[in-house]
């Protein structure tokens, strides 16, 4: 877990493992999914297959469809390594020739309709990144649903997790889970980064 600034909120984020397909790594992130404010459901645009994560994305919507009481928190997806998609990465001032263009469109919306998620987010993690501000971006926009599903949450008395959980989640890495954001996540501004 960390912690970051988002749109002025104090947000605690936590990098969940990767799915591997088995009944444990699914079944531990299930219980965190159902237990989040806000979901980033991160996964890599070079990887086709797809399958862990269109059941893990079913299986979260219906257990949401199975608790009518609770509150879906708000999804985002974003699309990783956009950069190994086009040959010639990085583009002077990021300027993308038509076919990167139509390439990294064609993914994102193939992800899109595989795990059943709105507008997957493309990006590049590595230097340099490449639209990471979009995806700060759209998590502030989220801000406010993910209060309500916070809300919600307590208002139908789902408990939170226990002091033992919270100190394990705490102890996972985070340099793993900074990267999402870079290397400054309590800036929400990066603009200010050119007068340091």
């Amino acid at each position: 877990t960390y912690e970051v600034d988002l749109g002025g909120v104090a947000c605690v984020m936590l990098d969940l493992p990767g799915l591997d397909g088995s009944r444990t790594a699914s079944d531990a992130v299930m219980a965190e999914l159902t237990d989040a404010d806000m979901v980033i459901w991160v996964t890599r645009a070079n990887r086709p297959a797809r399958d862990v994560d269109r059941k893990a994305m079913a299986d979260l919507r219906t257990f949401f469809a199975d608790h009518p009481e609770r509150r879906e928190p708000p999804l985002i997806a974003v699309a990783t390594c956009m950069d190994v998609l086009s040959e010639g990465w990085p583009y002077p001032e990021h300027l993308l020739p038509p076919e990167a263009l139509s390439e990294i469109s064609r993914t994102v919306a193939s992800i899109g309709a595989d795990i059943h998620a709105e507008n997957p987010i493309p990006v590049v993690l590595t230097d340099p990144e490449w639209n990471v501000d979009a995806v700060r971006t759209t998590i502030e926009g989220a801000l406010i649903d993910a209060l309500m599903t916070q809300r919600n949450r307590v208002r139908t008395g789902v408990a939170r997790t226990s002091l033992p959980r919270e100190i394990f989640r705490a102890g996972r890495g985070f340099a793993k889970g900074i990267s999402v954001f870079g290397s400054r996540p309590g800036r929400p501004d990066r603009s200010d980064d050119d007068e340091a």
